[in-house]
């Protein structure tokens, strides 16, 4: 994993690339094979049993961190340990410095994690929320930019499931597809 992640960096920043002070985060639930690892679990809301990935992604819709776990695990744990881990991670934490705000769901509302947020980080935390006079599907404002995100990610056969027994080959995964993304993009 820290052979993806600070290829990412190099690139990011090769390329004079500045998280323009606004981040989009989201999670998705993945499916698992017959020989996952400890990450599994149960999310009982997409019936699902695999991991759930969440991603930090800037608002161009480039993958800016991963956070890989038991889908078992609640949305506003999975993001606190995904926060946690921008904190410890140098390269990380250097490039999130200028931010200010981070759209995210109706799953991550709640002043425990706003406080949570702005306590670490110092950012607003602005909640993209659906408006329930309107049936069906409906674009909310910057959420469709980390599902764009997924779409790309899902492009690489790999990420389709969950192949991986260990939770760090797994982020590893989601970041070497997001390089081969970036190459030819650049």
């Amino acid at each position: 994993m820290v052979a993806g992640k600070l290829s990412m960096v190099f690139w990011l920043k090769r390329y004079g690339f500045q998280p323009a002070g606004m981040l989009v985060l989201q999670p998705a639930a993945c499916k698992t094979t017959a020989c996952g690892g400890r990450n599994r679990g149960y999310d009982a809301g997409k019936q699902i049993n695999g991991c759930k990935r969440f991603i930090l992604t800037v608002t161009q819709g480039l993958l800016l961190a991963v956070w890989v776990c038991a889908a078992s695990v609640s949305e506003k744990m999975g993001v606190k340990c995904l926060l946690r881990y921008l904190r410890r991670s140098f390269n990380l934490r250097e490039l999130t410095s200028h931010i200010n705000l981070v759209w995210v769901d109706g799953g991550y509302r709640g002043d425990d994690l706003k406080n949570f947020v702005e306590k670490l980080w110092g950012w607003c935390w602005q909640v993209v929320q659906r408006t329930d006079d309107k049936k069906g599907f409906k674009v909310l404002p910057r959420r469709w930019i980390v599902e764009r995100t997924f779409a790309w990610l899902l492009h690489a056969r790999r990420l389709n499931k969950d192949y991986e027994k260990n939770r760090i080959n797994a982020q590893s995964m989601l970041y070497l597809a997001m390089i081969s993304l970036m190459l030819k993009r650049f």
